[in-house]
C-alpha cells in the first residue's frame, strides 16, 4: 500500500492554487471579455478572491499537524484543528466554484470528512429541528495519534454506543482527492476562457495596422480595454479626434502612433502570456508580423546647449517630467516654463497643458513634450 506523502500532496495543491491565482490576476482582474464568463459581480470586484487564494495556501500546512504527539489530549486538539481546516477548505472551494460558474461540490470525499467534522467538532450533541436528541459523542482517553477515535451514542437506536474510527491516512487522502478534483475543474474552466481570449487577440493583432483607426479603437475597447487605463490620453473619442486632426499638429499624430505602438506591443505580450498558461511546456511565440509605426519628432527648437548640458549634468529630466505631469508646486508647469520656455515647442505644449488641466489633451501634450525633450537630450 502506498503511503500518503503530505508534503508532496500539499506541494501539488499549492501549485494548482498558484496557477489559478496567477490566471485570476493576469486575466480576470484585467479584461472584460474574461470577466463576463464568470460571476464577476460587485462583491468579486472587491477582489476578496485574492484572500481566498491566500487563505487556502496558508492553511495547507495545518494538514500535517496529525499523528505527532503521544499525548492523547494534544492529539484531540490537533484533530479539531485539522478537521476544521478541511471544513474551511471545502467552503472556500465552493466559493471558487460559484465564481467560475461551476456546480457546487458534492462527492463522497467531501461528505465523509464534512460529517466527521460536524459530528466531532461542530455539533457533538445533535438534535432535530424539533429539538429531539439524535446523538452525542464521547472522546475518551484513547485518542490515537494516527486516527480519529471516539464513541457515538445514537438516540434512535436506544442510545447504544458505536465506536467511530477514521485513520488520518484516509481522512487526508479524501481531502486531497477533493481539492485536486475541484481545483482541476476550476483550471479546466479557466483554460477554456483563456483560449477563447487568446484566439480573439491573435485575430485582432494583424488588424491593428490594416483597418480604419476608429475600428481599431472600437475593437481594442472590447477586446483589450486595459490599455485605455494606462494613459489618460487614451480616451476613445479623443483618440479618434486626434487621428482626424493628425495634420493639424504633430502632437496629435504622435499620440495616435504611440497608442498603436503600445497596443501592438501589449497585445503581443498578452498573447504570449496566454500561451504560457495554455501550454506551459512549449510556448510558441506568435509569428504574426506586427505593424510598424514611426513617431514623427519636431525639429530641434531653441533649447540652448547650456540648458541641455545642465539637464544631463543633473540627471533630473525624468524625475522633473514625472513631477510636471502632477503639476508639482515646485517642478510643475511654471518651473518648466521658466527653465525651458525659451524653446517654442516646449513653451507651446506647456501653455496647452496649462489651459487644459485634467483632460486627455493635457496628457497628450505631456507625452509629446516628454518624447521631444528626451529625444533632444539623447542627441547631445
Amino acid at each position: 500500500m502506498i503511503m500518503l506523502d503530505p508534503d508532496k500532496e500539499i506541494s501539488a495543491v499549492e501549485g494548482k492554487i498558484t496557477r489559478i491565482s496567477d490566471a485570476w490576476r493576469q486575466f480576470f482582474l484585467e479584461y472584460k471579455s474574461c470577466k463576463k464568463e464568470i460571476n464577476y459581480d460587485s462583491e468579486v470586484r472587491t477582489n476578496y478572491v485574492a484572500d481566498v487564494f491566500i487563505y487556502l495556501r496558508d492553511t495547507l500546512p495545518f494538514l500535517k499537524e496529525t499523528g505527532k504527539d503521544s499525548d492523547s489530549m494534544r492529539n484531540v486538539f490537533n484533530a479539531f484543528g485539522v478537521l476544521q481546516t478541511i471544513y474551511v477548505h471545502q467552503d472556500l472551494i465552493d466559493e471558487l466554484l460559484f465564481i467560475f460558474k461551476l456546480q457546487k461540490s458534492s462527492n463522497l470525499n467531501k461528505s465523509i470528512n464534512r460529517n466527521l467534522r460536524n459530528e466531532l467538532v461542530g455539533h457533538p450533541v445533535r438534535r432535530t429541528r424539533d429539538e429531539n436528541l439524535i446523538s452525542s459523542v464521547f472522546l475518551g482517553r484513547g485518542f490515537s495519534s494516527n486516527a480519529v477515535n471516539y464513541v457515538r451514542y445514537d438516540y434512535p437506536e436506544g442510545f447504544k454506543s458505536k465506536v467511530i474510527d477514521h485513520s488520518w491516512e484516509d481522512i487526508l487522502s479524501r481531502h486531497f482527492g477533493f481539492l485536486n478534483l475541484y481545483l482541476d475543474q476550476i483550471w479546466d474552466k479557466i483554460l477554456i476562457i483563456i483560449k477563447s481570449f487568446h484566439k480573439n487577440l491573435v485575430g485582432f493583432l494583424p488588424l491593428i495596422g490594416e483597418i480604419a483607426f476608429s475600428k481599431v479603437v472600437d475593437l481594442a475597447e472590447h477586446r483589450f480595454e486595459i490599455l485605455f487605463t494606462h494613459n489618460e490620453a487614451y480616451d476613445k473619442n479623443f483618440l479618434i479626434s486626434c487621428h482626424n486632426r493628425a495634420s493639424e499638429h504633430p502632437r496629435f499624430k504622435f499620440i495616435v502612433d504611440l497608442f498603436l505602438s503600445e497596443l501592438t506591443e501589449c497585445v503581443s505580450e498578452t498573447i504570449i502570456t496566454a500561451e504560457k498558461f495554455i501550454n506551459p511546456q512549449v510556448v510558441k511565440v506568435v509569428m504574426t508580423e506586427t505593424p510598424f509605426f514611426t513617431v514623427e519628432i519636431v525639429e530641434a527648437g531653441q533649447l540652448t546647449e547650456a540648458e541641455i548640458k545642465e539637464i544631463q549634468k543633473s540627471g533630473a529630466l525624468s524625475y522633473n517630467l514625472s513631477k510636471l505631469y502632477e503639476d508639482h508646486p515646485i517642478f510643475g508647469i511654471d518651473f518648466f516654463m521658466e527653465t525651458y520656455g525659451a524653446d517654442p515647442v516646449i513653451c507651446a505644449e506647456l501653455q496647452m497643458m496649462r489651459e487644459n488641466p485634467e483632460t486627455p489633451l493635457f496628457a497628450c501634450c505631456y507625452e509629446f513634450l516628454k518624447n521631444y525633450m528626451e529625444e533632444r537630450q539623447s542627441q547631445e
